[in-house]
């Protein structure tokens, strides 16, 4: 495939998991290209890959995956993704497009920069982030309108051409996505309010209510709702949100010291007692959500 190409020739998915295992479902079920290479450490992975038909060929060295392709995802968790590009770099053919599909974009694009070096145009580096997920995991759960609809977060930098962009924009918008374009830095300022924090709230609530002295045999009996939607996200992978939180850190903790300074709001009005300033503070909670979440 040349950069003006429409159609890949083949596409790579290192990680067939869920969002993997996803990818190459849509690719192969609307036939998006002519070929989907998998790659998976476990070759259980790769078989129920191949059984669900998310791919048509799978290797366990990610090196074997890519020799051929012209657009390749790297579908792993937040940590492996510059081992794996690194790793691949040498075997990729020339103009090939690499992408990623981590929560965090800042550090990985700097560093996948840095790793294609001087020689940008034989490789080109686009970070993504699509905002889809299920609470279920690996290729077993992987379904093909997964991302019908949902946001695909494409972060760019001056070594990006227009061209790679495209290429790879029209490409996720055919699995279903709606593609927003930002830079790496804005990115990881937004969704460090928008999915780290509501994280980190979630378990900081978890372990505040299960560190109630005398009180926790008890609390599980009046537990609703309100305390199950809250506190949902603290169920997450702890290794998984320790490398989103590291790799995003000084955004996270942006985001916190602007939480702690609403907490501190709250405590403040109740200590004085000031039912006007409080109803005024949760008037304007719901407002905001409601702006928010319409946009």
């Amino acid at each position: 495939m040349t950069r003006g190409t429409q159609t890949p020739h083949t596409v790579a998915i290192l990680g067939a998991g869920l969002i993997g295992g996803s990818i190459g479902l849509r690719l192969k079920s609307h036939q998006l290209c002519k070929r989907v290479i998998g790659c998976a450490r476990q070759e259980t992975t790769l078989q129920t890959a191949l059984g669900v038909g998310a791919i048509d060929e799978g290797f366990q060295r990610p090196e074997d995956a890519v020799q051929d392709a012209d657009i390749v995802f790297i579908a792993t968790p937040v940590a492996d993704v510059l081992p794996t590009f690194e790793r691949i770099l040498p075997h990729l053919p020339d103009r090939a497009i690499v992408t990623d599909v981590g929560s965090t974009k800042v550090e990985i694009v700097a560093c996948a920069t840095r790793i294609v070096g001087n020689d940008p145009a034989r490789v080109e580096f686009i970070g993504g982030h699509p905002l889809a997920g299920s609470e279920k995991s690996g290729p077993g759960a992987a379904r093909a309108d997964l991302f019908e609809g949902a946001t695909w977060v494409l972060t760019f930098t001056d070594r990006n051409t227009a061209l790679a962009l495209q290429t790879l924009g029209d490409l996720v918008e055919s699995l279903g996505a709606r593609t927003l374009r930002m830079t790496p830095e804005e990115h990881d300022e937004i969704v460090a309010f928008t999915s780290h924090l509501p994280h980190i709230a979630a378990c900081a609530l978890a372990n505040a209510a299960g560190r109630t002295p005398g009180k926790r045999e008890r609390i599980g009996k009046l537990i609703a709702t309100g305390f199950r939607d809250a506190t949902r996200l603290a169920d997450g992978s702890p290794e998984l949100w320790r490398q989103i939180c590291m790799t995003n850190r000084e955004p996270i903790l942006q985001a916190l010291q602007e939480m702690r300074g609403q907490l501190n709001d709250a405590i403040a009005f109740l200590k004085s007692e000031d039912a006007e300033a409080l109803t005024q503070w949760l008037q304007s909670a719901a407002a905001t959500r409601a702006r928010l979440v319409e946009q």
